[in-house]
Protein backbone atom coordinates (compact mmCIF):
# COMPACT_ATOMS: atom_id res chain seq x y z
CA UNK A 1 0.00 0.00 0.00
CA UNK A 2 2.49 2.40 1.37
CA UNK A 3 4.47 1.97 -2.55
CA UNK A 4 1.22 2.44 -4.24
CA UNK A 5 1.04 5.73 -2.56
CA UNK A 6 4.67 6.68 -3.49
CA UNK A 7 4.29 5.78 -6.99
CA UNK A 8 1.47 7.71 -7.14
CA UNK A 9 2.37 10.81 -5.92
CA UNK A 10 5.28 10.71 -8.20
CA UNK A 11 2.88 10.86 -11.24
CA UNK A 12 1.21 13.82 -9.53
CA UNK A 13 3.62 15.75 -9.48
CA UNK A 14 3.94 15.33 -13.57
CA UNK A 15 0.47 16.69 -14.23
CA UNK A 16 0.22 20.11 -13.33
CA UNK A 17 -2.42 21.18 -16.11
CA UNK A 18 -5.04 18.24 -15.36
CA UNK A 19 -4.19 19.47 -11.60
CA UNK A 20 -4.88 22.81 -12.40
CA UNK A 21 -7.85 22.58 -14.58
CA UNK A 22 -9.70 20.11 -11.97
CA UNK A 23 -9.10 22.15 -8.96
CA UNK A 24 -10.36 25.88 -10.91
CA UNK A 25 -13.27 24.07 -11.84
CA UNK A 26 -13.89 22.47 -8.87
CA UNK A 27 -13.85 25.51 -6.65
CA UNK A 28 -16.47 27.38 -9.72
CA UNK A 29 -18.87 24.10 -8.92
CA UNK A 30 -18.82 24.87 -5.43
CA UNK A 31 -19.34 28.63 -5.49
CA UNK A 32 -22.17 28.05 -8.39
CA UNK A 33 -23.73 25.18 -5.71
CA UNK A 34 -23.64 27.64 -2.63
CA UNK A 35 -25.09 30.10 -4.33
CA UNK A 36 -27.64 27.61 -5.30
CA UNK A 37 -28.42 27.02 -1.80
CA UNK A 38 -29.00 30.66 -0.59
CA UNK A 39 -31.49 30.94 -3.66
CA UNK A 40 -33.63 27.20 -2.83
CA UNK A 41 -34.36 28.64 0.24
CA UNK A 42 -34.90 32.16 0.20
CA UNK A 43 -36.31 32.64 -3.34
CA UNK A 44 -39.55 31.33 -5.53
CA UNK A 45 -39.51 27.45 -6.71
CA UNK A 46 -38.70 28.92 -10.00
CA UNK A 47 -35.50 30.63 -9.26
CA UNK A 48 -34.06 27.82 -6.99
CA UNK A 49 -34.78 25.59 -10.26
CA UNK A 50 -32.99 27.79 -12.66
CA UNK A 51 -29.99 27.92 -10.20
CA UNK A 52 -30.32 24.28 -9.28
CA UNK A 53 -29.62 23.86 -13.36
CA UNK A 54 -26.49 25.79 -13.26
CA UNK A 55 -25.04 24.41 -10.54
CA UNK A 56 -25.70 20.93 -11.86
CA UNK A 57 -24.13 22.24 -15.08
CA UNK A 58 -21.02 23.37 -13.48
CA UNK A 59 -20.16 19.65 -12.04
CA UNK A 60 -21.14 18.49 -15.48
CA UNK A 61 -18.45 20.55 -16.87
CA UNK A 62 -15.50 19.12 -14.78
CA UNK A 63 -16.63 15.59 -15.85
CA UNK A 64 -16.54 16.88 -19.91
CA UNK A 65 -13.79 18.83 -19.73
CA UNK A 66 -12.39 15.77 -17.43
CA UNK A 67 -12.75 13.48 -20.28
CA UNK A 68 -11.72 15.85 -23.10
CA UNK A 69 -7.99 15.76 -21.21
CA UNK A 70 -8.15 12.70 -19.86
CA UNK A 71 -8.75 10.34 -22.54
CA UNK A 72 -5.31 9.34 -23.58
CA UNK A 73 -4.31 8.93 -20.25
CA UNK A 74 -7.39 6.20 -20.04
CA UNK A 75 -6.41 4.63 -23.01
CA UNK A 76 -2.84 3.83 -21.70
CA UNK A 77 -3.90 2.81 -18.56
CA UNK A 78 -6.96 0.97 -19.93
CA UNK A 79 -9.70 2.60 -17.86
CA UNK A 80 -11.97 3.34 -21.35
CA UNK A 81 -14.92 2.44 -19.02
CA UNK A 82 -14.13 5.99 -16.97
CA UNK A 83 -15.88 7.77 -19.90
CA UNK A 84 -19.34 5.79 -18.41
CA UNK A 85 -18.98 8.01 -15.48
CA UNK A 86 -19.87 11.39 -17.16
CA UNK A 87 -23.28 8.86 -18.83
CA UNK A 88 -23.85 8.39 -14.64
CA UNK A 89 -23.99 11.99 -13.66
CA UNK A 90 -26.28 12.87 -16.91
CA UNK A 91 -29.13 10.81 -14.94
CA UNK A 92 -28.25 12.68 -11.97
CA UNK A 93 -28.52 16.27 -13.37
CA UNK A 94 -31.53 14.54 -14.73
CA UNK A 95 -33.23 13.13 -11.75
CA UNK A 96 -32.19 16.13 -9.86
CA UNK A 97 -34.19 18.74 -11.56
CA UNK A 98 -37.12 16.70 -11.64
CA UNK A 99 -37.20 16.28 -8.22
CA UNK A 100 -36.84 19.45 -7.51
CA UNK A 101 -39.38 20.57 -10.09
CA UNK A 102 -42.22 19.03 -7.77
CA UNK A 103 -41.69 22.43 -5.71
CA UNK A 104 -42.71 24.01 -9.07
CA UNK A 105 -45.32 21.95 -10.13
CA UNK A 106 -46.95 20.08 -7.48
CA UNK A 107 -49.87 18.59 -9.11
CA UNK A 108 -47.55 16.05 -11.08
CA UNK A 109 -45.68 15.20 -7.39
CA UNK A 110 -45.98 11.37 -8.26
CA UNK A 111 -44.77 11.10 -11.86
CA UNK A 112 -41.80 13.80 -10.62
CA UNK A 113 -40.80 12.07 -7.78
CA UNK A 114 -40.94 8.26 -9.68
CA UNK A 115 -39.15 9.81 -12.89
CA UNK A 116 -36.20 11.36 -10.31
CA UNK A 117 -36.16 8.16 -8.35
CA UNK A 118 -35.50 6.16 -11.64
CA UNK A 119 -32.69 8.17 -12.88
CA UNK A 120 -30.76 8.30 -9.95
CA UNK A 121 -31.37 4.00 -9.48
CA UNK A 122 -30.29 4.09 -13.81
CA UNK A 123 -27.08 6.89 -13.25
CA UNK A 124 -26.06 4.84 -10.12
CA UNK A 125 -25.99 1.36 -12.03
CA UNK A 126 -24.07 2.81 -14.45
CA UNK A 127 -21.14 3.80 -11.80
CA UNK A 128 -21.72 0.11 -10.74
CA UNK A 129 -20.71 -1.09 -14.03
CA UNK A 130 -17.84 1.50 -14.80
CA UNK A 131 -16.12 1.09 -11.35
CA UNK A 132 -16.06 -2.56 -12.21
CA UNK A 133 -14.60 -2.33 -15.44
CA UNK A 134 -11.89 0.17 -14.35
CA UNK A 135 -11.23 -1.76 -10.96
CA UNK A 136 -10.87 -4.81 -13.26
CA UNK A 137 -8.46 -3.46 -15.56
CA UNK A 138 -6.31 -1.24 -13.35
CA UNK A 139 -6.48 -3.69 -9.98
CA UNK A 140 -4.01 -2.59 -7.57
CA UNK A 141 -1.74 -2.32 -10.74
CA UNK A 142 1.15 -0.28 -8.87
CA UNK A 143 1.66 -3.50 -6.48
CA UNK A 144 -0.71 -6.39 -8.67
CA UNK A 145 -4.06 -6.88 -9.12
CA UNK A 146 -7.03 -7.36 -7.09
CA UNK A 147 -6.99 -11.23 -6.29
CA UNK A 148 -9.84 -13.28 -6.32
CA UNK A 149 -10.52 -13.33 -2.94
CA UNK A 150 -10.75 -9.32 -2.46
CA UNK A 151 -13.39 -9.42 -5.61
CA UNK A 152 -15.23 -12.22 -3.46
CA UNK A 153 -15.23 -10.42 -0.54
CA UNK A 154 -16.00 -6.70 -1.46
CA UNK A 155 -18.43 -7.89 -4.02
CA UNK A 156 -20.64 -10.06 -1.28
CA UNK A 157 -20.06 -8.15 1.75
CA UNK A 158 -21.03 -5.28 -0.24
CA UNK A 159 -24.36 -6.85 -1.58
CA UNK A 160 -24.77 -8.57 2.06
CA UNK A 161 -24.71 -4.77 3.86
CA UNK A 162 -26.28 -3.36 0.64
CA UNK A 163 -29.50 -5.55 1.15
CA UNK A 164 -29.74 -5.49 5.08
CA UNK A 165 -29.49 -2.18 5.88
CA UNK A 166 -31.72 -1.04 2.88
CA UNK A 167 -34.25 -3.01 4.34
CA UNK A 168 -33.77 -1.81 7.68
CA UNK A 169 -33.65 1.89 7.05
CA UNK A 170 -36.97 1.66 5.54
CA UNK A 171 -38.60 -0.14 8.77
CA UNK A 172 -36.51 2.20 11.14
CA UNK A 173 -37.70 5.17 9.22
CA UNK A 174 -41.45 4.25 9.57
CA UNK A 175 -41.43 3.22 13.21
CA UNK A 176 -39.45 6.07 14.61
CA UNK A 177 -39.74 8.68 12.43
CA UNK A 178 -43.06 7.98 11.10
CA UNK A 179 -42.17 7.97 7.56
CA UNK A 180 -44.58 7.40 4.93
CA UNK A 181 -43.31 5.72 1.86
CA UNK A 182 -46.57 4.96 0.45
CA UNK A 183 -46.22 3.73 -3.37
CA UNK A 184 -43.09 4.68 -3.49
CA UNK A 185 -41.37 2.04 -0.55
CA UNK A 186 -40.35 -0.71 -2.60
CA UNK A 187 -38.24 1.58 -5.28
CA UNK A 188 -36.73 3.49 -1.79
CA UNK A 189 -35.68 0.07 -0.48
CA UNK A 190 -34.38 -1.10 -4.13
CA UNK A 191 -32.34 2.61 -4.53
CA UNK A 192 -31.35 2.80 -1.34
CA UNK A 193 -29.66 -0.94 -0.73
CA UNK A 194 -28.09 -0.29 -4.05
CA UNK A 195 -26.76 2.89 -2.78
CA UNK A 196 -25.12 1.45 -0.03
CA UNK A 197 -23.70 -1.73 -1.56
CA UNK A 198 -21.99 0.89 -3.96
CA UNK A 199 -20.79 3.22 -0.84
CA UNK A 200 -19.14 -0.17 0.40
CA UNK A 201 -17.82 -1.36 -2.54
CA UNK A 202 -15.94 1.93 -3.33
CA UNK A 203 -14.90 2.05 0.26
CA UNK A 204 -13.16 -1.94 -0.36
CA UNK A 205 -11.88 -0.79 -3.24
CA UNK A 206 -10.34 2.45 -1.47
CA UNK A 207 -8.73 0.40 0.54
CA UNK A 208 -7.42 -2.02 -2.18
CA UNK A 209 -6.20 0.96 -4.35
CA UNK A 210 -5.84 4.79 -3.16
CA UNK A 211 -7.27 5.95 -6.74
CA UNK A 212 -10.76 4.69 -5.69
CA UNK A 213 -10.52 7.17 -2.28
CA UNK A 214 -12.05 9.93 -4.06
CA UNK A 215 -14.86 7.88 -5.41
CA UNK A 216 -15.46 6.33 -1.74
CA UNK A 217 -15.80 9.81 0.08
CA UNK A 218 -18.15 10.92 -2.93
CA UNK A 219 -20.47 7.63 -1.74
CA UNK A 220 -20.21 8.27 1.36
CA UNK A 221 -21.43 12.08 0.90
CA UNK A 222 -24.12 10.75 -1.49
CA UNK A 223 -25.51 8.93 0.79
CA UNK A 224 -25.65 11.16 3.77
CA UNK A 225 -27.54 13.07 1.48
CA UNK A 226 -30.50 10.79 0.17
CA UNK A 227 -30.76 10.25 4.09
CA UNK A 228 -31.09 13.65 4.46
CA UNK A 229 -33.54 13.95 1.45
CA UNK A 230 -35.31 10.49 2.98
CA UNK A 231 -36.61 12.95 5.70
CA UNK A 232 -37.75 15.85 3.34
CA UNK A 233 -39.64 13.48 0.87
CA UNK A 234 -41.32 10.80 3.23
CA UNK A 235 -41.37 12.54 6.82
CA UNK A 236 -44.35 15.03 6.99
CA UNK A 237 -43.98 19.01 8.20
CA UNK A 238 -39.56 18.05 6.69
CA UNK A 239 -40.01 18.95 3.26
CA UNK A 240 -39.22 22.52 3.14
CA UNK A 241 -37.06 22.97 6.39
CA UNK A 242 -34.37 25.12 5.75
CA UNK A 243 -31.72 23.06 7.08
CA UNK A 244 -32.31 19.87 6.07
CA UNK A 245 -32.36 21.29 2.67
CA UNK A 246 -29.23 23.07 3.13
CA UNK A 247 -27.44 20.15 3.96
CA UNK A 248 -29.53 17.66 1.35
CA UNK A 249 -27.63 19.94 -1.73
CA UNK A 250 -24.43 20.80 0.10
CA UNK A 251 -23.79 17.14 0.55
CA UNK A 252 -25.33 16.17 -2.89
CA UNK A 253 -23.75 18.65 -4.74
CA UNK A 254 -19.75 17.67 -3.16
CA UNK A 255 -20.74 14.11 -4.15
CA UNK A 256 -21.41 14.79 -7.40
CA UNK A 257 -18.58 17.37 -7.57
CA UNK A 258 -15.84 14.73 -6.23
CA UNK A 259 -17.51 11.95 -9.07
CA UNK A 260 -16.81 14.21 -11.53
CA UNK A 261 -12.96 14.90 -10.50
CA UNK A 262 -12.71 10.95 -9.96
CA UNK A 263 -12.10 11.46 -14.02
CA UNK A 264 -9.32 13.38 -13.24
CA UNK A 265 -7.48 11.40 -10.50
CA UNK A 266 -7.61 8.77 -12.94
CA UNK A 267 -5.67 10.60 -15.34
CA UNK A 268 -3.26 12.46 -13.07
CA UNK A 269 -1.99 9.11 -11.10
CA UNK A 270 -1.63 7.47 -14.41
Amino acid sequence: MLSSYSVIAGKIAEKNELITAVVILAVIAALATAAFIVIRITKAPIYGLISKIIASVCFMLIATVGVYMAVPYYIMEGTEAALLIPLGLVFGLIGDIVLDARRAHPDFLRQYTWTGMLSFVCGHVIYVLAVFLIAQNLGNKDGGNFTTTQWIISTVVSAVVGIIVGVAIVIVSEKTMNAKFGEFKIISICYGGLLIFFTVLTIFFAVYNPRFIILAVAMVLFLASDAVLSQMYFVEGKGEDKILVAANHGLYYSAQILIACFLFVLAITA
